[in-house]
């Protein structure tokens, strides 16, 4: 489980800085999270194919976090035969969503729009995707993704049971059954050590502090947050409903995250500054910088 931050400027691109967009990295999907202007470029230059997204999640309707999109649809629609591609967002943005969709004119590529509010709303074998509400001045909403736990691969059993190195005991992790060559049977739950708890990652868009914001983030491996502005401009953070570096850093503190990524960041900041803001409550900050890749660590069994 890997994010790769494809832009992290607020309202407008930077020499630095593209606008907002990220690409979550879940085996062998890729989601787009936020499609800000130029994310095409962003995924090039980054090596990312985008034939390879498996859907793209917006945020809130204020332009510059999914204007890119257009771009997007565009370029896969030039490079794709009848391929289809799902975009989920709130009640709001969708609206902006389907329009832009029908200015693209797309003729190889099908859009399939989805409201996400307020919980489940995409579900794989191995991850859970949900929406929950934050408070900005339109209608914004934070993306929690949770890997589900699973079961750690014991080496002992295997050898007790004449399981192979190999595509064997590949299958055996994929929840595959094998049959050995003395003709028995071997289920995964066979060789299934402890349970190995779940990654968890969380994204704060636009947002103004409040009291559950705190339950949304708790326990994530990994929380990319705004923080659009720093402490000395705590009045325009407040007036226009967004957090500032220690805002998030209490909220990263306060929830017993692992780590933080400051992004959104306004252009008029310095970004070290605000580093040094955060660090100064949570160490474990970082701000985030175009191109660079999170990893999310394995969960340690039984932790």
């Amino acid at each position: 489980m890997e994010f790769l931050i494809l832009g992290s400027s607020a309202s407008l691109p930077t020499k630095e800085r593209n606008c907002i967009g990220g690409l979550l990295v879940c085996g062998a999907d890729r989601f787009l999270i936020e499609c800000g202007e130029g994310t095409v470029r962003q995924m090039s230059v980054a090596h990312q194919g985008l034939q390879k997204v498996s859907f793209i999640w917006l945020s809130h309707s204020h332009i510059e976090h999914y204007l890119g999109l257009a771009g997007f649809l565009r370029c896969l629609d030039l490079i794709s035969r009848n391929v289809s591609i799902s975009v989920f967002t709130n009640r709001e943005t969708i609206d902006c969503v389907n329009d832009l969709v029908r200015l693209c004119n797309l003729t190889s590529v099908t859009v399939h729009t989805h409201i996400a509010e307020n919980g489940l709303f995409y579900e794989s074998n191995q991850y859970a995707f949900q929406a929950f509400p934050l408070r900005h001045s339109v209608l914004s909403h934070a993306l929690i993704v949770q890997e589900k736990p699973s079961h750690s691969f014991d080496i002992e059993k295997a050898v007790k049971l004449g399981v192979p190195e190999g595509p064997e005991r590949k299958k055996l992790t994929s929840g595959q059954s094998i049959i050995l060559e003395n003709g028995r049977v071997i289920q995964p739950g066979d060789i299934s050590g402890p349970v190995r708890p779940g990654r968890r990652f969380v994204y704060v868009s636009d947002t103004e502090v409040f009291d559950s914001l705190v339950d949304i983030c708790r326990d994530a491996d990994l929380l990319v947050c705004e923080a659009t502005y720093s402490e000395r401009n705590r009045e325009q953070a407040r007036r226009f409903q967004h957090l500032t570096a220690r805002d998030a850093a209490l909220l990263a503190r306060d929830a017993q995250v692992r780590s933080l990524v400051l992004t959104h960041i306004s252009p008029q900041e310095v970004p070290s500054d605000m580093e040094a803001e955060a660090r100064s409550v949570f160490p474990a900050t970082m701000v985030a910088e175009d191109y660079t890749w999170f990893d999310l660590p394995r969960r340690a069994v039984g932790e």
